[in-house]
Parts: C-alpha cells; sequence; structure tokens
C-alpha cells in the first residue's frame, strides 16, 4: 500500500513579482472600461502573476461560494472576467505558463464587445516581444 504524504499540498510561490506595492489595489471586471478610457484599446498590459480565489457570490448567502480569477499588472490587480476563469486556472496550472508571466512575456488587451445592447469587456491574451508597446 502506498504511504500517504501531507507534504504534495505545501505549495510555493509561483510567480516572481513582489505584490507589496498593489496590495488592496483592484480594478473590479465591470470597471474594466476606465481602463481603455485612460489607455486605449490596444495598450499591452503585462501580466506580473495570477491567483484564483473565492468570494461570496450574494452577500444575503453566506455560504455560497463564487471562483473568482485576479491578474497582478505592475499597478494593481485586475478582476478577470468570469467567463475567462478557466483560462486563468489554465496558466496557473501550467509551469511553461508560470515560466513565461515570470519572464515578462506574456500579456494582454481589454477589449470591448456589445451583447444584447450592453458594453462588456474581455481580456484579449498577446505574447510580448521586444517591439510590443508596453
Amino acid at each position: 500500500m502506498k504511504k500517504f504524504s501531507i507534504a504534495k499540498y505545501n505549495t510555493e510561490r509561483k510567480f516572481n513579482f513582489d505584490v507589496t506595492p498593489i496590495i488592496g489595489k483592484y480594478v473590479k471586471a465591470s470597471e474594466l472600461g476606465q481602463l481603455i478610457e485612460e489607455n486605449g484599446e490596444d495598450h499591452i498590459y503585462t501580466i506580473r502573476g495570477c491567483y484564483l480565489g473565492t468570494i461570496d457570490a450574494d452577500a444575503s448567502k453566506t455560504g455560497k461560494q463564487q471562483k473568482t480569477a485576479s491578474i497582478a499588472i505592475d499597478t494593481t490587480y485586475i478582476n478577470v472576467p468570469s467567463f475567462q476563469y478557466e483560462t486563468i486556472e489554465g496558466f496557473v496550472n501550467n509551469q511553461d505558463a508560470i515560466d513565461y508571466i515570470n519572464s515578462g512575456s506574456a500579456g494582454f488587451m481589454i477589449k470591448s464587445y456589445e451583447m444584447r445592447g450592453e458594453t462588456y469587456y474581455k481580456l484579449v491574451f498577446v505574447d510580448i516581444d521586444s517591439d510590443a508597446e508596453i
């Protein structure tokens, strides 16, 4: 019989970025339009780290949790639109993606789109090369 080891549940820091300067600074997914207004839709943000968590989905019903994902950039955390959670989960669980992010080669742009008369936002992931304007 294989011996159980609880040590496999220890985790190490995956991303090299020091988040100390951005602790407590967040841009909600619903506020991504403000970043477009400030920087334009073609601005490339460098991904410094990706994080997964949960929040109470409904403040009146404690215990009902919703999965959330955020991305650290140089100045703040970006809360990722909920439909892109699995993409961020894929980054966090892929060592090649982690290494790529740590090298400063991964980025995203914020794009708006219309659906049923409403404006929504999504992240479009891009490779950053030496010619990228960031």
